[in-house]
């Protein structure tokens, strides 16, 4: 399969176009910098990038496999990310700093999955019009999430059944609100680094795995393979989607016809990309500290509806070509990725939400189809070209609001005086800075949670809550921190501080919007850093008298 220069000089456009409009809350973030302040480079990928600098810092020094400084618990080393560790490496050699280095790979990721995207979809059609068609609505298209978005803002009604106060299981919330992994747009977005390349490297062992079974020859096998292993060594949610998918589209074709070459090519693929699954397994559901994270890690899945009112038009589209024509196997294959997908999002598993990356895609390749073969042929010829451009418009809603709200919650939103999640004040990284150079290993810091994740993620000192990702127990440990720096009991709070083992208290603009607490007026806390904005004590030896 080979493409046109016409058709690399279209993705190229597309990248520069595309890429250009999702990068603009990000160049508007650089932009209207406050005084005194830093854009961090992130929007609603804050707590992400503390994880991915965390291990990038430790790569440095040195790791292959990573802790996670975002929680007090002693966590051994056992977290497996090649992609970070690869990024470490580079930084440290380089001399790069870790967002800088973070943002050459993300934008180097994201022009790649363009060009894998492309050559996915033309698998699918040898026409090129089909080709560009389905390659930007795979891009751009989304649900109807902006009509109930608008509702929310401008009408202030939120219907019943989209309301915080009934279980999430029985709620309906569109995913393009919110989904970033189903909505190819909002994974671009969103600059999820291990999203994109894991995205990337799916569509090439689908590929790959189909032709196998088409041509059985093994090379395939051993592409589609070896990629998995790779994959599975920085993003093993999509591992598992992807065993799923292809077992079940085996099973249909052994259905269609038993053939034992069929069988040989999926054994020959599960044995050359086992090993990452058989490591994690071990990891995260033998060992005890790591099984603690898959079981506090929550990602449930919202009403069924969510999924249909958040897939929109690709999603009616794709229904209705697949109940009027008959599927071959590529087509098939479409189908059971979609069905699979949508199928795990209710799995009985604490992380359901982690198996969709890339749902848009295979909705995107049928709804081609559908426009194709069923729409535009309504249609006079001369009319063709812009009722497809209309219906690609049609889906794109609920994404162009998402950059628009976006670059304007990037300058606006946040708790007065801080500007979180999108800035850092100067000092706060200044009193950052000191951490670095004067907490030590054994050190565990209390803040808030946004401050716990950027010293965990910028300096890689271990935090009592870093967030709530990769933070055992953090709920609970929210809860603790609140009330420390609120009302809680003099008696309680030193409880809190010993029983955890905190030597260091983090106070901020963050931790004093908290509450009512003032360290100046204990006797167990004493100061080590004061800046005029933040002011960093160490528990005393008295902490207990």
């Amino acid at each position: 399969m080979s493409l046109s220069l016409k058709e690399y000089k279209f993705i190229l456009f597309s990248y520069f176009l595309i890429f250009g409009i999702i990068s603009t809350p990000y160049i508007w973030g650089y932009i209207s910098e406050p005084d005194d302040f830093k854009f961090t480079g992130m929007t609603i990928g804050v707590s992400i990038i503390a994880t991915s600098t965390d291990w990038m810092n430790q790569a440095k020094e040195g790791a292959w496999l990573f802790t996670t400084n975002r929680t007090h618990e002693a966590v051994p080393a056992l977290f497996l990310n090649t992609l970070f560790l690869i990024m470490g490496l580079f930084a440290g050699f380089t001399g790069i700093s870790n967002i800088v280095t973070y943002w050459i790979f993300y934008i180097i990721s994201v022009f790649g999955f363009f060009i894998i995207l492309y050559y996915f979809v033309a698998f699918f059609f040898k026409d090129t019009i089909k080709r560009k068609a389905s390659f930007i609505i795979a891009l751009t298209s989304a649900g109807f999430g902006f009509i109930f978005w608008i509702t929310f803002k401008f009408f202030n009604y939120t219907p019943f059944f989209f309301s915080d106060r009934i279980p999430l299981s029985s709620r309906i919330f569109p995913i393009d609100l919110w989904l970033t992994d189903a909505i190819p747009f909002l994974t671009i977005y969103s600059s999820y680094i291990q999203h994109i390349a894991s995205i990337s490297i799916m569509l090439l062992i689908f590929m790959y795995f189909v032709k196998s079974l088409k041509c059985y020859e093994f090379k395939y096998i051993l592409y589609s393979g070896a990629l998995t292993l790779i994959l599975g060594t920085f993003h093993l949610y999509d591992v598992v989607t992807i065993y799923v998918v292809l077992t079940v589209f085996v099973i249909i074709k052994l259905m269609k016809k038993m053939n034992l070459q069929i069988l040989k090519m999926y054994f020959g693929y599960i044995s050359i990309s086992i090993s990452p699954m058989i490591f994690n397994f071990y990891a995260f559901i033998l060992h005890p500290t790591f099984k603690e994270f898959t079981t506090f890690n929550l990602q449930l899945s919202p009403n069924p509806f969510s999924f249909v009112i958040g897939l929109g038009i690709p999603l009616i589209l794709g229904i209705y070509y697949i109940s009027r024509v008959h599927l071959d196997d590529k087509k098939i294959f479409l189908v059971v990725w979609t069905i699979v997908s949508l199928s795990m999002a209710y799995f009985p598993l604490t992380v359901q939400r982690k198996f969709q990356l890339g749902l848009g895609i295979p909705l995107a390749i049928l709804a081609t189809y559908a426009i194709f073969e069923f729409v535009l042929p309504k249609f006079k010829k001369h009319q063709q070209n812009i009722v497809l451009i209309f219906l690609i418009f049609l889906m794109m809603p609920t994404n162009i609001l998402w950059i628009v709200k976006e670059s304007y919650k990037v300058n606006t939103h946040g708790y007065p005086g801080i500007n979180y999640p999108y800035y850092t004040h100067n000092l706060d990284l200044e009193a950052i800075e000191w951490l670095r150079v004067n907490a030590g290993e054994k050190d565990i810091i209390l803040s808030g949670g946004i401050t716990g994740g950027r010293i965990a993620g910028m300096v890689s000192k271990k935090v009592y809550w870093g967030g709530n990702d990769m933070t055992l127990n953090y709920q609970i440990k929210n809860q603790y921190v609140e009330n420390f720096f609120n009302d809680m009991r003099q008696m309680e709070r030193k409880n809190l501080l010993y029983d955890n083992n905190i030597s260091l208290v983090y106070y901020g603009v963050e931790e004093e919007l908290l509450g009512t607490f003032n360290p100046d007026s204990v006797n167990y806390l004493f100061e080590v850093f004061d800046n005029n904005r933040v002011k960093i004590y160490r528990v005393g030896q008295n902490i207990l008298s």
